[in-house]
């Protein structure tokens, strides 16, 4: 019996192994999360990180009249606004 009773487990957990088998892709580092082009490699990083990261973007993002600040989902609020007022 305890021979049979090994055989099982050994048999049950092979079977775990093999199922638990792990065969998703390693992702991959892209560069598309880093734009290096709005870097301010005029500001040391040490010296004022925000601005050495944003330092592009904030000497050319503007904000337009009608709104008192900005962010990225601005063009499709605009977008929508002018979807709705054309119904």
């Amino acid at each position: 019996m305890t021979k049979h009773f090994f055989k099982s487990i050994f048999y049950i957990f092979s079977i775990i192994l093999i199922g638990c088998k792990n065969e998703a892709p390693i992702p991959t580092v892209s560069k598309a999360y880093l734009d290096i082009n709005h870097l301010d490699t005029t500001i040391a990083p040490g010296d004022n990180f925000f601005q050495h990261v944003n330092g592009i973007w904030n000497k050319n993002a503007s904000i337009p009249p009608s709104e008192i600040g900005t962010d990225p989902s601005l063009t499709f609020k605009q977008k929508r606004r002018s979807i709705i007022g054309s119904m």
